[in-house]
């Protein structure tokens, strides 16, 4: 999301809004990160779901198509998880609710073995000038 900017160091997840200059902090529970955290989802729909290849996957060249419907009552009644034919890497995941919206999420660059310092998943209040600090743990 391009206004949005979320850090989480695995305890204290901080979520900054550009338009209003705020940042809310939060300890979220591992129900709520199970909600928002695409690989969470998808080990959990795993047992719960018919999982096949997609009635599209014949049209799809540069991707696997895999199909997963949930069984019984779910927050989701699709789930379509796109895999690289090339590379196996993850290319998207689309999730089909039953409220009638469906969410998209899109990796556009899979790296393996990146150096990446903690400090970039903690907030840093020194780089938002005047920020509004929001702290809700």
């Amino acid at each position: 999301m391009d206004d949005i900017h979320v850090f989480f160091d695995g305890k204290t997840q901080w979520t900054y809004m550009d338009v209003i200059n705020e940042v809310n902090i939060t300890e979220p529970t591992s129900a709520e990160l199970a909600e928002i955290n695409p690989i969470t989802i998808l080990r959990e729909y795993q047992n719960k779901s018919s999982i096949r290849f997609s009635a599209d996957n014949s049209h799809a060249t540069e991707n696997h198509i895999i199909e997963m419907t949930p069984f019984g009552a779910t927050d989701f009644n699709r789930i379509f998880v796109q895999i690289n034919r090339s590379t196996r890497n993850l290319s998207s995941i689309r999730l089909d609710s039953n409220q009638g919206f469906s969410v998209l999420i899109i990796f556009n660059r899979f790296q393996r073995g990146v150096n990446i310092p903690d400090s970039a998943f903690v907030f840093d209040k020194r780089n938002y000038q005047d920020v509004f600090v929001n702290d809700l743990r």
